[in-house]
């Protein structure tokens, strides 16, 4: 789990605008830039994995830990410090903020833009909540 949470935070400190980034962590592979091709929109992408994971976490152990919670947290906090420095503020609430620039400046996925190698259940449910979380903010072509 400290890998995960390692590479995916790493991904908020290279992203640069046009720089294509392949993630694999743990078996679960995209090219960042199914997100856009901005470092915001991968930069968000980044955290809505984060946030994903936290969740599945949650949902599968009653309980996250420690670490990956304060991970996700923070990343909530950079993330909408990022966009507030550019001038997005359209809500005071954090997670608002980012979705709604999400929603009107980065790319919509689609099914299978995200590859698993490994078939582990951890890996499956990772990728389904995520595909959720994007189908939940709209951003999801099936």
């Amino acid at each position: 789990m400290k890998k995960i949470i390692f590479s995916v935070l790493s991904i908020f400190i290279i992203s640069s605008v046009g720089y294509s980034e392949i993630w694999n962590l743990n078996g679960i592979i995209l090219d960042d830039r199914i997100f856009g091709e901005t470092e915001i929109c991968q930069a968000i992408g980044g955290y809505y994995y984060l946030n994903t994971l936290g969740f599945t976490e949650m949902e599968m152990y009653g309980q996250n830990s420690e670490e990956l919670f304060n991970d996700v947290a923070e990343g909530l906090v950079v993330t909408d410090t990022m966009l507030r420095n550019i001038g997005w503020s359209k809500s005071s609430v954090e997670m608002e903020n980012i979705n709604s620039y999400y929603i009107a400046k980065c790319n919509k996925i689609k099914m299978g833009d995200i590859k698993n190698t490994n078939n582990d259940y951890y890996s499956n449910k990772v990728r389904i909540n995520f595909y959720n979380l994007m189908n939940n903010l709209g951003m999801l072509i099936n």
